[in-house]
């Protein structure tokens, strides 16, 4: 059986969407990895499984074509529902813990739903959605969905954290609703007092040690507003529909389940050695339990079109 390298799974994936456009009733494709006799570590014991998720299965077929490149892989049609933000209302406030603002803690728009503040830093170094380079200094970061509200608010809005009153304000962020551009669903808010913020810091993870691309499989880390601090294993890449950005679907990079839950979007998602891979965005309930989709800090091999380019770097 040939290999599947992350690249030919992109490229499988991509041709699956492309078969799949005018599908209302598509809801994801992955592409797992199971052992065949109990030892996952061994290539000859892979078997390589393209899950298609679908509202209903009886109306949908697979396109045989897709087997033409001489891939050897099995396929598994389920039903389920589309994946969500983990972006409860306001009327679920947490608890929040004592200290300095810490990456983990809650953030808001006043005029929308809490999620997870990823970290503060000193310096936000990033290219816009207009490939321009941006610097923000005294910078925090969540996702767009929660700062921004998906597009509705306005720049120099009032952002509010729950350990105490700081002069925050919405500085940027990455459109998601203009289909025009990629949608990297990340904002920024800026500052006049980072002292108030542990920087590069998240809580009970320590230190952010820069910023890399994930490995398929590695242990990956997060502590979000909701769930705290969790564990769990990089599962690949996925493509999953997102009512909430103009019903396009979008590639992200998922984990094992139950890593995270409503409340938790904009949390940090770790290596071991404390890397920044990604942003915690979305979930999908499944049998197994919830799947956490993230947004990687570094391209899935895909097409520029379908790949939510995210460059920054902090210091």
């Amino acid at each position: 059986m040939a290999r599947l390298g992350s690249d030919k799974a992109a490229d499988l994936l991509r041709k699956l969407l492309k078969s799949r456009e005018s599908d209302e009733g598509f809801v994801a494709a992955e592409l797992v990895v199971e052992a065949s006799s109990g030892k996952p570590d061994e290539d000859a014991d892979r078997v390589y499984v393209l899950v298609i998720t679908v509202e209903d299965r009886a109306s949908f077929h697979f396109p045989e074509e897709l087997r033409a490149d001489g891939i050897d892989f099995l396929v598994r049609i389920e039903e389920g529902p589309p994946a969500k933000l983990l972006a409860p209302d306001q009327s679920r406030l947490p608890v929040p813990p004592r200290g300095r603002i810490t990456g983990g803690d809650a953030i808001w728009n006043p005029n929308g739903g809490w999620g997870t503040m990823a970290f503060a830093t000193p310096t936000l170094t990033f290219v816009d959605h207009q490939d321009v380079r941006q610097v923000v200094n005294n910078a925090v970061v969540s996702c767009n969905h929660i700062l921004a509200m998906l597009d509705l608010a306005q720049l120099n809005d009032q952002i509010v954290t729950f350990r105490k009153q700081v002069d925050l304000w919405l500085e940027y962020y990455w459109p998601v609703q203009d289909a025009a551009y990629s949608p990297v669903d990340i904002a920024v808010g800026q500052s006049s007092n980072l002292t108030a913020f542990a920087q590069n810091e998240v809580r009970g993870l320590g230190q952010v040690r820069g910023v890399t691309a994930a490995v398929d499989r590695e242990r990956v880390f997060k502590c979000g507003a909701a769930t705290s601090i969790t564990t769990a294993r990089d599962d690949g890449v996925g493509a999953i529909r997102m009512p909430y950005y103009k019903d396009r679907t979008v590639w992200l990079r998922k984990t094992t389940p139950d890593f995270a839950d409503v409340g938790d979007s904009g949390s940090a998602v770790l290596n071991s050695n404390r890397e920044l891979i990604g942003f915690v965005v979305a979930g999908r309930q499944t049998a197994a339990g919830i799947v956490t989709y993230y947004l990687p800090t570094a391209p899935l091999n895909a097409s520029p079109s379908a790949d939510p380019l995210l460059r920054l770097s902090l210091s």
